[in-house]
């Protein structure tokens, strides 16, 4: 087992499959009653790329007695191998944002908004990104209300990138969970406040759960409150930048399958 991600591997659990009542106990000869269990509660930590390391690796290794078959038979035997272990991924969206008089005034030159969106991820799994909405941010300074506020809407998705699939709390696909340590979180920049997130409402900090479908995606559609008079546009000529950060704490699972000959 080998962590070659970019965040630390918690309660990292090692079975093999399709053992039980086939392969037998070394000390008494009996069936196993159980998958076989290779580690418990393992804790491996990643690359460090800056000292040119690797991640940690452990090699586990099992010894069952081979099933009772009849003098000359021969057979194969399927054995999977599942890796569990808890995860996470960090990482940043950060959407260009301008008044509509610095958006004309570029237009007059010929010029647009320079990397009006970008976008992070640690090395993992589960990752986010920006699906849908208006990027760059425009805002008319001239129209704003008394609140000097505006709002917008944004989809982002989580999407499985892994050979794995996420399964919180024993949930296959789901991402985050009930638990304050298995969470997504999703942070906004000051005089930005989540009016509508998979969640909770209000504030400038969501925290919630999600279930992937089939395809390995979900979508996150959120509402956006953004108080002008905080957030940067006092000076109608600038352009500035909104960062989200995100966190997305799951539990994960990859199999490999082999098999025997008796």
């Amino acid at each position: 087992i080998s962590n070659t991600g970019g965040t630390t591997a918690t309660n990292v659990e090692a079975k093999l499959l399709n053992v039980e009542n086939i392969w037998r106990r070394t000390d008494n000869k009996n069936p196993l009653t159980s998958e076989g269990t290779l580690l418990t509660g393992g804790k491996f930590s990643p690359p460090r790329l800056k000292d040119n390391l690797p991640g940690d690796t452990r090699f586990l290794s099992a010894i069952f007695m081979a099933p009772n078959l009849r003098e000359g038979d021969r057979q194969t035997f399927p054995v999977k191998a599942r890796v569990t272990y808890d995860y996470k991924t960090t990482g940043s969206i950060i959407i260009k944002a301008v008044s509509f008089d610095r958006l004309r005034v570029l237009q007059n030159r010929g010029q647009s908004v320079s990397d009006p969106l970008s976008e992070s991820n640690s090395e993992s799994p589960v990752k986010m990104k920006f699906s849908k909405g208006a990027v760059p941010i425009v805002v008319n300074t001239q129209e704003l209300g008394t609140d000097k506020t505006v709002t917008r809407d944004f989809r982002f998705e989580i999407t499985n990138v892994g050979s794995g699939f996420p399964i919180t709390n024993d949930k296959v696909g789901q991402v985050g969970g009930t638990t304050t340590g298995n969470r997504i979180i999703l942070k906004a920049p000051s005089g930005i406040t989540l009016e509508s997130c998979t969640g909770q409402k209000g504030g400038n900090s969501d925290s919630f759960s999600i279930d992937l479908r089939s395809d390995g995606t979900a979508p996150l559609s959120c509402t956006v409150k953004i108080d002008t008079a905080i957030a940067g546009f006092n000076k109608p000529t600038d352009e500035f930048s909104l960062t989200f950060d995100f966190e997305l704490n799951y539990r994960y699972f990859v199999e490999k399958d082999t098999s025997v000959n008796v």
